[in-house]
């Protein structure tokens, strides 16, 4: 799996050379050689070829944001399928946190790994739509107000 390198690195008033540019991000020569001929420019025109920081670093932004991916609002992001992956319904917990904001967890369907994302309290509706939506269709023999997996302790006289 490649690293994400951050473009802000390169200076934008300055020139680079290959070997440099492999010093600075602490990659290959070969690797710097491939991102040239995966269309970052260069100067040409002498040897040794330079590359101007602007070009390294818009390049190195467009790489790293064409990596990224868009889950939909049903899906959750799975690390070891890394891929966006739909939730097991009998799974799901929706968690509301502080700052507006929140967290769903679950298991992804492909793999089983425990997968959770976060959404703004904004978007909790129509969340929680797209999930309800999602366990009705997958849920049809689970009763989804079981509480009897609950551990409750019983109250007696004397606790209270």
């Amino acid at each position: 799996m490649a690293k994400k390198l951050n473009p802000n690195k390169s200076k934008i008033h300055r020139s680079y050379t290959m070997e440099e540019v492999a010093i600075l991000y602490s990659v290959n020569k070969r690797t710097v050689q491939n991102w040239i001929q995966d269309g970052l420019s260069v100067i040409k025109e002498k040897k040794p070829f330079l590359i101007l920081g602007t070009e390294l670093r818009i390049f190195l932004r467009l790489k790293n944001k064409s990596r990224r991916t868009k889950c939909k609002l049903h899906e959750l992001y799975c690390f070891r399928c890394r891929k966006a992956s739909r939730v097991q319904a009998t799974s799901i917990r929706l968690l509301r946190e502080t700052h507006g904001t929140g967290r769903v967890f679950g298991e992804c369907i492909q793999c089983g790994t425990k997968i959770h994302k976060f959404y703004s309290l904004r978007n909790e509706e129509i969340l929680k739509e797209a999930l309800h939506k999602e366990i009705v269709d997958s849920t049809k023999t689970h009763s989804l107000d079981d509480s009897s997996s609950l551990k409750l302790p019983h109250y007696t006289e004397e606790m209270k």
